[in-house]
């Protein structure tokens, strides 16, 4: 299996990107083979400097996922890499999309982890245009959070985005010590053009196009009953 991720970098490398880059995308959309499960650390190792080729994966993944009805932890990771690089990267303006394009895609029954990482990605977007007030207003309503959400923003807290633009309110709102959290790089040179949600390069600032094809009048309703939370609370769409 890693051997046909392997023909799709040797053509990236060789300067047939195109090609390359259409051979990675059938692979992890489509193959019976999941590799964004099964081989994510490869794919992280080679292609760890390229931030574009990795959204481009993380998308790929995300509308396999959407496609099978998967659901799980796999699912879950690739649109918040991809929601994170987008602030990382300086495409603010694909992020209510992207968050959008989750909620369509959740099942009836989400989980508390799902619910709060829904805060987290709107607090993202809000930091990163600048409604700072709105953003940890929201996030402290959201308190306290899960063990397991805790510990994902951890992971990601040296990325240079929007969510750990104040260390120390993050830090606050997570409840733990600012040094138990990553010394955030510096800022990332904006990228001119990213991958948006169908796989497609677009200019900054441009206008999202994807529409997931889920019925619109079909939301999930219902959080995990170890949750008291409603569920209108946390499925509230972005304007």
């Amino acid at each position: 299996a890693i051997k046909r991720l392997h023909k799709a970098d040797q053509l990236i490398k060789a300067g047939f990107e195109q090609k390359g880059l259409e051979v990675l995308k059938d692979l992890i959309l489509n193959d019976s083979y999941d590799y964004y499960t099964n081989a994510y650390n490869w794919i992280g190792d080679t292609f760890k400097y390229n931030s574009n080729i990795r959204a481009l994966i993380d998308v790929m993944a995300f509308k396999r996922y959407v496609n099978t009805n998967q659901t799980d932890e796999s699912f879950d990771k690739a649109i918040r890499r991809y929601i994170f690089t987008l602030s990382r990267v300086g495409h603010k303006d694909l992020i209510p999309n992207a968050i959008n394009a989750y909620k369509r895609a959740l099942p009836m029954q989400i989980t508390k982890h799902q619910q709060e990482m829904l805060k987290i990605f709107e607090a993202t977007y809000l930091l990163d245009i600048g409604k700072d007030q709105e953003a940890y207003d929201l996030l402290i309503d959201s308190m306290p959070l899960s063990k397991k959400t805790v510990e994902t923003i951890q992971l990601y807290s040296d990325w240079n985005m929007g969510i750990t633009k104040d260390t120390k309110k993050l830090a606050f709102v997570l409840g733990i010590q600012e040094s138990n959290l990553k010394k955030v790089e510096e800022k990332w040179k904006p990228r001119e053009e990213f991958y948006n949600l169908d796989g497609v390069l677009v200019k900054k600032d441009a206008m999202p196009t994807y529409q997931n094809e889920v019925n619109e009048d079909i939301k999930p309703s219902v959080v995990s009953p170890t949750n008291d939370i409603k569920s209108n609370d946390a499925l509230m769409l972005l304007d």
